[in-house]
């Protein structure tokens, strides 16, 4: 099984740009939803054992990307985009008839935990923190440092090592 890469492409004006894989997703901030955080709290509660399934939500304009992954018996991630708005999706379940499905992955969640606390670990040093935070929301210190943890590494120094 190969490893879905995942990266932060650009973070500017409001817009969060990044990349499940070849699947590229623009997030706005518009209505003050936060679908980077929601993944790395996802990531956290999958890798802990406090749920077996979840998505987060991206918002783009118009519509919403939906991201899940699923851990039963085997993980699997699938991105779709949605044309509903992410204030009419959320009460919803995904896999409505006029969603676009643009990824569907069999995961090796370590791995993709792993490459996702490493994108994020690119905005550790200030000066990144500090554009990441004025560009779209506060940074996930919290998140981050948990779902490191959880994957073995050391985050006590994690502003030290910068």
């Amino acid at each position: 099984m190969d490893t879905l890469t995942f990266s932060i492409e650009k973070i500017r004006h409001g817009w969060f740009v990044c990349r499940f894989g070849d699947a590229e997703i623009w997030a706005s901030n518009c209505c003050g939803h936060d679908g980077p955080r929601q993944l790395l709290m996802l990531l956290v509660e999958l890798l802990r054992g406090e749920r077996e399934d979840g998505h987060a939500v991206f918002e783009a304009e118009p519509g919403a990307y939906i991201l899940s992954i699923r851990s039963v018996e085997q993980v699997t991630l699938s991105l779709r985009y949605t044309k509903r708005n992410f204030l009419d999706w959320y009460p919803m379940c995904p896999g409505q008839p006029e969603e676009l499905l643009l990824l569907a992955e069999d995961l090796d969640l370590y791995s993709f935990a792993s490459a996702v606390g490493d994108a994020f670990s690119a905005y550790l040093p200030k000066k990144m923190r500090d554009r990441y935070t004025g560009n779209w929301m506060p940074f996930p210190m919290e998140e981050l440092k948990e779902l490191r943890l959880l994957l073995g590494e050391d985050s006590r120094n994690m502003l030290t090592e910068i």
